[in-house]
């Protein structure tokens, strides 16, 4: 690799047998003395957000709007307990969780969506949740992970910058709740 290189990427050249297997890691994944493989873990990440809460925050009120605040966490997390997930943290209006494999972080996102929709049933508020998942090799530092399925997970569970469909499973993306109005033609 040359020194002019910017690419934030660095090779590892691996003898396995009589072939040597070379293996693309993101630089973060090194330390000055090498390669750091004691804090990597193969994870599926699940962030979530609670469509809109800044505006519903403002229309509610503020021990209203905690209220409804409360009441999303208690069902996400919930559906995490019941689904073997761990939360990482909370991001103010959403949750970062970690799963031991992809199938069972998308029983546990399922979970999260059949929870807001029976609140919704019976809520004088509904929820709306966005929710994105990604599964990959991550570094663990101090009880948060960093790395490529992180970041994928945040950017799927992100609004769209021109959110035509409500339902984006192609992607690896759900919104469960009341579906946004259609744009006028």
């Amino acid at each position: 690799m040359g020194s002019s290189s910017t690419s934030a990427r660095r090779s590892l050249a691996l003898p396995v047998s009589d072939t040597t297997v070379r293996l693309q890691l993101p630089f973060r994944h090194r330390t000055r003395r090498g390669l750091d493989v004691a804090n990597i873990q193969t994870i599926t990440v699940v962030f979530t957000d609670l469509v809109d809460s800044t505006a519903t925050a403002e229309s509610l009120g503020p021990d209203a709007a905690e209220e409804l605040r409360q009441t999303h966490f208690r069902l996400l997390r919930s559906a995490v307990a019941a689904t073997g997930g761990t939360e990482v943290k909370n991001l103010g209006d959403g949750l970062v969780v970690t799963y031991s494999s992809p199938s069972r972080a998308l029983v546990g996102a399922v979970g999260m969506q059949q929870a807001i929709e029976h609140y919704n049933r019976s809520g004088s508020q509904p929820l709306s949740v966005r929710i994105g998942a990604s599964a990959g090799e991550a570094v663990e530092e101090d009880g948060d992970y960093f790395g490529d399925p992180v970041t994928e997970a945040a950017r799927l569970c992100a609004p769209p910058l021109v959110d035509r469909s409500w339902r984006r499973t192609s992607c690896g993306c759900c919104s469960v709740g009341t579906p946004p109005r259609p744009f006028a033609k």
